[in-house]
């Protein structure tokens, strides 16, 4: 045989041989978004199930090719240089067939050795050092595909070689018509009729304090130092609430509105991934749990988010796939004003207004600076036009030097050392804006509760929790942060007719002692207190409720019943005989499909990068 016809020879094996691994890093693609779209659901239903399979199996194929061509072009050559010295001529081109075989049984076992060595990689002892564990399994990988494919090259018939392409083939298959089958909308009704209330019903004020504890609570109110805390607690009904795991903030206050669990309402990050075509973000992308041990996705994923290839952005409300309790009262009529609750951006429609989560006191600086049809902040607040009117009566934050921020009450039981210490760290700007989030969000739902009668208010205010990660292990600063929210409960105490009902709850406590933990890891309860119309008086509970109790029970105080689609209770020894005659004995199936907002406005970096800072701060994000 020629030189040339070898050469020729050559290239057709490192051709047929790339090829065989893309094969292989394609429906091996299919798979990992198999399992990402099924953890994602907001990516189901909405047509993009198949566009994201696509995008992912193009990815893998493409790194497969590149790793198959090197794997076979050292092999080619091997064995050229091996049948040089045979005299027989027909050894020098062996048949095609089994060269494609064993080179997808090869990309096959490097795809295995890299997903056990991620595995591996997450022991304690490894995760120190990612980057050598990334590089120790793509060398194994590597050396694996090469023992097999040299190997399999001798021993396979090509009568056994076209059960491997079509079993790919049938694999790929299945995938795709699974995928097909998950972007079918969900079968339910939009909304669902139910009785009109009478104006004069009762209505509530749901607050959320992120990170509230009975534990720092209850020795502060014995001091006298909460005496908004001290009232409602003498005259309501008090309960530990158990939390649920991970204590991430974006799925708890999700299932605390809702009422659903994370795989039922779909939020499950605190950021997201946008990606071509696809009109939700990706989910847990760059922290998954599972799917980046599969073929070293997580290092590829960390890698690009790194690079800056791919984008992180805060979670957006595009990923709700359970209607929130302002859906369920909006379908009814009801009027609701609803203040920075996760997950909220961009702004949806409802009967009322809705304040989202996108950073809203920087929102409403850049309204009052500029004009409130800036599109920098659009889909902030809906009406478009509220945030110019919250921007007029709510506290404007504003840039304090250290020292101004030191002379606040926040830190007047701090000696000199501690407050140094405060300001080495670069916590007093996180701590101060802390303090300007809640009173933004105290003033927009003041100025709201005034300005009309709502069937639900609601607010959530996440500065306790926050200031325990930034100061948790300054035990004064904690506790003069729990009499400035208690000052912010008084307001809406005031706020309060006959009529209505106060729930103050938190999506988990804190354990002051596990910093490393983030304090709230280890799962501690948080807190559920009731007030006002419908509720016994000076009660606590011995039976500890869920988060998951929380909306069947809200439902409940608006003589509404739960849906069969909530696993939790209505937790009926906290509320009054008359208030559980009134409610519907029989479930409703479902209270409809929850469609969340279509179009996703431009991203403002001022906006995003601030609450991204914040974050990281916290430590949520790497």
């Amino acid at each position: 045989m020629t030189t040339d016809t070898q050469s020729a020879a050559i290239g057709r094996r490192i051709v047929v041989a790339a090829g065989a691994w893309a094969s292989v890093g394609a429906v091996f693609g299919l798979f990992v978004a198999y399992l990402t779209v099924i953890t994602n659901e907001s990516l189901i239903g909405s047509g993009a199930s198949l566009r994201f399979a696509l995008f992912v199996s193009v990815t893998y194929a493409g790194i497969c090719l590149l790793l198959g061509g090197i794997v076979a072009s050292g092999g080619a050559l091997n064995q050229r240089r091996r049948r040089s010295r045979t005299l027989n001529p027909a050894d020098a081109s062996p048949p095609i067939a089994p060269w494609f075989t064993a080179h997808l049984i090869a990309a096959l076992a490097a795809l295995l050795v890299v997903t056990v060595g991620g595995m591996l990689a997450r022991k304690p002892h490894l995760r120190r050092y990612p980057a050598s564990a990334t590089a120790t399994t793509a060398m194994a990988g590597f050396a694996a595909a090469a023992a097999v494919a040299s190997r399999a090259t001798k021993r396979l018939r090509v009568r056994r070689c076209w059960s491997s392409v079509l079993a790919l083939f049938a694999i790929a298959v299945t995938l795709v018509l699974v995928l097909l089958s998950l972007d079918r909308p969900p079968m339910r009704p939009d909304r669902v009729a139910l009785p009109r209330r009478s104006a004069s019903a009762a209505r509530l004020m749901l607050l959320g304090l992120d990170g509230a504890d009975w534990r720092r609570i209850r020795p502060l109110v014995a001091r006298g130092r909460l005496p908004t805390f001290a009232t409602l607690m003498r005259d309501g009904v008090t309960a530990p609430l158990h939390t649920m795991r991970p204590t991430n903030s974006p799925i708890l206050w999700s299932t605390i509105i809702t009422g659903t669990t994370a795989s039922q309402h779909g939020v499950y990050d605190f950021n997201e991934t946008p990606l071509p075509g696809l009109p939700c973000g990706v989910q847990r992308l760059h922290v998954a749990r599972f799917l980046p041990l599969l073929g070293g996705m997580r290092a590829l994923m960390r890698g690009l988010h790194d690079a800056g290839v791919l984008a992180l952005f805060p979670v957006t409300s595009c990923h709700r796939r359970a209607k929130a309790l302002w859906n369920i009262l909006s379908d009814q009529g009801e009027r609701v004003a609803v203040i920075n609750w996760w997950a909220t951006w961009p702004s949806e429609s409802v009967n009322g207004y809705l304040v989202s989560d996108n950073n809203p006191w920087r929102a409403a600086r850049i309204a009052l600076i500029f004009d409130h049809v800036n599109p920098a902040i659009q889909g902030v607040t809906y009406p478009e036009g509220l945030m110019a009117e919250l921007a007029a009566v709510a506290p404007m934050p504003t840039q304090r030097s250290n020292d101004e921020i030191l002379a606040t009450p926040f830190f007047a039981d701090l000696n000199a050392a501690d407050r140094l210490a405060l300001t080495r760290a670069a916590t007093l700007k996180y701590l101060d804006t802390t303090r300007a989030v809640d009173a933004f969000s105290a003033a927009s739902s003041f100025y709201l509760a005034d300005k009309e009668r709502f069937a639900l208010l609601t607010a959530y205010l996440p500065g306790i929790d926050n200031s325990s990660h930034y100061a948790g292990h300054q035990p004064a600063v904690i506790d003069h942060y729990y009499e400035f929210v208690d000052g912010l409960l008084a307001g809406f105490l005031q706020r309060m007719d006959a009529n209505t009902t106060l729930v103050i709850v938190s999506d988990h406590g804190w354990d002051y002692g596990r910093r490393r933990s983030f304090g709230h890891e280890s799962g501690p309860d948080g807190i559920l207190l009731l007030y006002g119309a419908g509720v016994r008086r000076g009660v606590e509970l011995s039976q500890t409720p869920s988060l998951l109790d929380i909306t069947p029970t809200l439902l409940a105080l608006l003589g509404l019943p739960a849906s069969d689609e909530m696993p939790g209770r209505v937790i009926e020894e906290a509320l009054q005989p008359d208030v559980l005659a009134a409610v519907p004995r029989t479930p409703l199936a479902s209270y409809g499909a929850y469609t969340p907002p279509a179009r996703i406005p431009s991203r403002n970096d001022e906006l995003t990068s601030e609450t991204m800072e914040k974050l990281r701060a916290l430590g949520y994000v790497r």
